[in-house]
């Protein structure tokens, strides 16, 4: 006799959409690739691999993972649904990256699309580990620079293949990187002199020890001598009725001179940091990487701890560095002081070149930034290099010509649009010509972006294939443009992928479970048998001239307390109105519109259910059962106000609740007190 299951046991089976938000979500693993359209989409390894054989078709990979792994149970037929992705630029030049992965993640997918050919290369697997650059050979090969545990990993793919031809990682900690040639130059900071740091440490920590030591000891303030008794009157009265009207005189006047408020004081200036020198560490894909790094001849004072390099970018015969540095000026209005925004230019031999030093900006100093100049950055050119920045947050581009000579360029030189779509454009001197600035202006209304999220007015919201820009729009959706008309142009998707959305889902405390997927509701009982039925209708409507109904389509948000709840045999959701799922769909008239997010919660129960919400400053409770019937408001509690400084045993008493009592399978449920509604439990 087979042995069931326990309910438990199918909670993997109820939430496989949920794993399989960042991949491909036909059955298939995670490491499986998402299935771009017209390629072969396979796992690089670790290391030197055969050449991979063809997948199986989709329908035979989903009946052998569904053999493989009895108890999964797929809800709803997976649909395509392209991964996010980002558009970042190689870093030579010769191609466009497509990255698809968070920092929560563990896997990411990189493709690699041809300048040259407009070829889209196959997907490559990132697994544990983070892009920090790619780049390409004439001959079509592919390398990868990737941080892993505190490595930098240089990883080669032959043209057209999707396994790893070569692999080879070192101890590095690269600040920027930039290509020149046929290598890649790796730019580490390090302290000029340690021995001087340790020293300057010391001297420091003396006179701040000295310092306190010099200053006296407070001393406590002395008691005041009680005042001196008025002479009483014969009649036994207090003073005179004149003394009385003097006394009122000079209490609370305006005329009465007051004290002038203490001014508050100045924050301490932070210490200088010690002077850091920038050495750099070569890596070519046939030589790998450098095993010492070596000076480069250029030093400078940060600022304040994490403000070094801005960026660094690659040119003809040269390598570019922008930098934060600390400024002498004495004229500051902040009390951090003032600081630069600093260019210094290395030759192809990574040495400092000391007639391409210069000082971009100087300015009174912010945490992270130069006042004035946001989101500084670096662009190159075959004619030169400038750097571009904003004033402010959706302020106007400021831009200064580098390379090949210093030249600032006046205010309203540099069009917005040019500034943030190419602002490389704007280190050749020729002047722009009307057609190509309108071009870029159609490009800029697009929409368009490198990244979800990114500000219109950043620079660099496109990346450039020869004359051919690349971005993505609002909806996540890629499009080229021409540098000749700028007239947008719809690409294929660069991770096409087949997966089945979980929108919501929850448990009850028995095994039974409801969710959400493919448009239907999946309910899971006791036994381990999943049923699917359609969504209900007519619950989202709105009525005639309200608020919109429930949403029983809309994904869970991050931070979403509104899951479902079991009341007596019904499944219930509060969503903007109290709805009935199932057995049969139904809306609370008298709880229309009363869900609000964060304001209200609803709690299940065998017999009754609890709709908690939020009015005002108080907390009211309303009991619901299964029929939709409800009882009358009670449990009105004030939301008290807590003293995050006091105590937690001088706390504001607690309205009256019982203790959560812990119930079958770990789940918890609340009881109100004798003040409230009877117990849903």
């Amino acid at each position: 006799m087979r042995r069931p299951r326990s309910p438990l046991s199918l909670l993997a089976a109820l939430l496989v959409p949920f794993a399989c938000g960042a991949g491909a979500c036909s059955g298939r693993p995670m490491t499986a690739a998402p299935a771009p359209a017209g390629t072969a989409a396979r796992a690089p390894a670790r290391g030197p691999a055969a050449s991979p054989t063809a997948p199986p078709p989709a329908d035979a990979a989903e009946a052998a993972d569904a053999a493989a792994q009895p108890g999964r149970t797929p809800l709803g037929a997976p649909q395509l649904d392209p991964l996010a992705f980002t558009v970042e630029p190689s870093l030579d030049g010769r191609s466009v990256v497509f990255l698809s992965k968070t920092s929560s993640d563990r896997f990411g997918w990189v493709r690699r699309l041809d300048a040259a050919t407009g070829e889209l290369g196959p997907p490559l697997l990132l697994v544990d580990e983070d892009l920090a650059g790619a780049l390409s050979s004439p001959s079509g090969s592919t390398t990868l620079l990737t941080s892993q545990d505190g490595e930098l990993c240089a990883t080669s793919f032959l043209p057209g293949e999707a396994s790893a031809a070569s692999r080879a990682c070192a101890r590095a900690r690269a600040h920027a990187a930039a290509a020149v040639g046929e290598r890649v130059a790796l730019l580490e900071l390090e302290l000029a002199d340690p021995a001087k740091r340790d020293v300057a440490a010391k001297a420091q920590r003396a006179a701040r020890e000295r310092g306190a030591a010099a200053k006296p000891a407070r001393k406590a303030p002395a008691r005041k001598a009680p005042a001196a008794r008025r002479p009483e009157k014969a009649s036994g009265g207090r003073g005179a009725p004149a003394d009385k009207k003097k006394r009122a005189a000079d209490r609370g006047r305006e005329g009465r001179p007051r004290k002038a408020p203490r001014a508050a004081p100045r924050p301490k200036r932070p210490d200088p940091l010690p002077e850091v020198e920038v050495r750099i560490r070569w890596f070519s894909p046939a030589e790998g990487i450098a095993a010492t790094s070596s000076p480069t001849g250029l030093r400078f004072r940060p600022p304040l701890d994490g403000m070094g390099l801005i960026d660094a970018a690659g040119r003809p015969g040269a390598i570019d560095l922008l930098y934060y540095a600390a400024s002498a000026k004495k004229t500051s209005t902040s009390w951090l002081g003032s600081a630069q925004i600093a260019f210094a230019s290395l030759g192809e031999d990574g040495k400092l070149d000391a007639s391409r030093r210069a000082v971009v900006a100087e300015g009174d100093l912010d945490y992270g930034a130069l006042r004035g100049h946001l989101d500084p950055r670096l662009a190159t050119a075959s004619a030169g290099a400038v750097a571009v920045d904003v004033t402010g947050r959706n302020g106007a581009c400021q831009a200064t010509r580098v390379a090949p000579s210093l030249q600032r360029l006046p205010a309203g030189a540099a069009p917005r649009a040019v500034c943030a779509v190419d602002p490389a454009r704007l280190a050749d001197p020729t002047p722009l010509a009307p057609a190509e600035i309108g071009a870029l202006e159609r490009i800029a209304a697009s929409g368009a972006r490198r990244a979800a999220g990114q500000p219109a007015y950043d620079p660099g919201l496109a990346v450039w294939a020869g004359d051919r820009a690349y971005f993505q729009t609002v909806a996540g959706e890629l499009f080229s443009a021409s540098r000749a008309d700028g007239q947008p142009r719809r690409e294929p998707d660069p991770f096409p992928a087949r997966r089945a959305r979980l929108a919501w889902g929850a448990f009850a405390a028995d095994g039974e479970g409801l969710a959400f997927a493919a448009g239907q509701l999946h309910r899971l009982d006791a036994r381990g048998l999943i049923s699917a039925s359609a969504a209900p209708a007519g619950l989202g409507a709105a009525p005639p001239g309200g608020a919109p109904g429930a949403p029983i389509d809309e994904p869970e948000r991050p931070a979403d307390r509104r899951r479902a709840a079991r009341i007596g045999a019904s499944w219930w959701l509060a969503r903007t109105d109290v709805v009935r799922l199932a057995p049969e769909p139904l809306v609370v008239p008298a709880l229309r519109g009363r869900a609000h997010e964060g304001g209200a919660a609803l709690v299940g129960g065998p017999e009754r259910g609890l709709f908690l919400e939020v009015l005002g400053d108080r907390l009211q409770i309303t009991g619901v059962d299964a029929s939709g019937a409800l009882t009358a408001p009670g449990a009105q509690a004030a939301l008290a106000r807590v003293d995050p400084r006091a105590p937690h045993a001088a706390a504001a008493p607690r309205p009256p609740w019982r203790s959560p009592r812990r119930c079958a399978r770990g789940s918890t449920r609340a009881s109100a007190g004798a003040a409230g509604p009877s117990s849903p439990a």
